[in-house]
């Protein structure tokens, strides 16, 4: 359809944008950049596709050049929260907190009603061992999330309560998590770990066979929840040895289990 209606008008800013966001849906994420970058041939000025292209390099894990696509939608659109959000969350993934704070509070001070700059400040501080001040701000993020429809902040509350050694408490946030996204595989899968972590094996076991349902019918679900699992095993790395928070021991076995699932989910890749 995008292409018929480039056919109709080849000047279609918002064609090739939405395409883009079609091919980036399905994590073609170079293709998806060709169409962000036509968006803006077409039209110097168009934040989104700015914006988007970001996004993609974010994907990629090319972090520099994402922050640069941020910055020119910044600069298209300075009073929009998301451009600073964005290089909020990029500057947290390489371990800068303290700019990555800056942005996401600048962020708050476009929209205080932004509940992803709330979740990913609540990251930054969760990230450096500072459990209770990141939980605030994921009860930030929750009211703000006014229409209830993203389970991130409940993921987070109960990772943040697990690495306390908390786990018993979390189970809830996990839960409520898989309730309102019940097709994220990652709240599955963070349920299932923090199971077998209290010694739950067959409650983690029926979890675990509902993710697994959920990835072999979508790999682009399971892709996303390797990603993210991935990324989970690096942070809960860098707090056992770099950070040495307490308690060590509930962090390092749920270690155990993470790097075990990346293996049965890399399984699942296979032919």
């Amino acid at each position: 359809k995008y292409k018929e209606a480039i056919s109709i008008e080849p000047k279609n800013c918002d064609a090739y944008f939405l395409w883009g966001d079609a091919l980036f849906a399905h994590q073609r994420y170079d293709e998806a950049i060709e169409k962000y970058k036509k968006s803006i041939e077409i039209d110097p000025r168009y934040d989104g596709a700015f914006l988007n292209w970001g996004n993609a390099l974010f994907e990629q894990e090319k972090f520099e050049e994402a922050i640069q696509k941020y910055e020119q939608a910044a600069k298209l659109s300075p009073d929009d929260a998301n451009p600073f959000a964005n290089i909020g969350i990029v500057l947290n993934y390489q371990f800068k907190y303290e700019q990555g704070i800056e942005f996401l509070q600048k962020a708050l001070l476009l929209d205080h009603n932004h509940a992803g700059a709330y979740n990913d400040l609540g990251n930054a501080y969760a990230e450096q061992g500072q459990e209770e001040t990141a939980i605030k701000y994921y009860k930030k993020a929750i009211y703000k999330d006014k229409q209830k429809k993203s389970s991130t902040a409940y993921y987070n509350w109960g990772l943040a309560l697990s690495d306390q050694g908390r786990d018993e408490e979390a189970l809830e946030y996990y839960e409520k998590a898989v309730k309102i996204e019940p097709e994220d595989v990652s709240n599955y899968i963070i349920w299932s770990i923090v199971l077998q972590n209290l010694g739950k094996k067959k409650e983690s076991d029926e979890v675990f066979r509902k993710a697994r349902k959920i990835m072999k019918k979508n790999k682009y679900k399971r892709n996303e929840a390797l990603k993210n699992l991935k990324h989970e095993i690096v942070v809960a790395e860098r707090k056992v040895n770099q950070l040495k928070v307490k308690p060590r021991k509930y962090i390092a076995k749920r270690l155990e289990i993470m790097k075990e699932l990346v293996d049965r989910i890399n399984k699942l890749n296979s032919p």
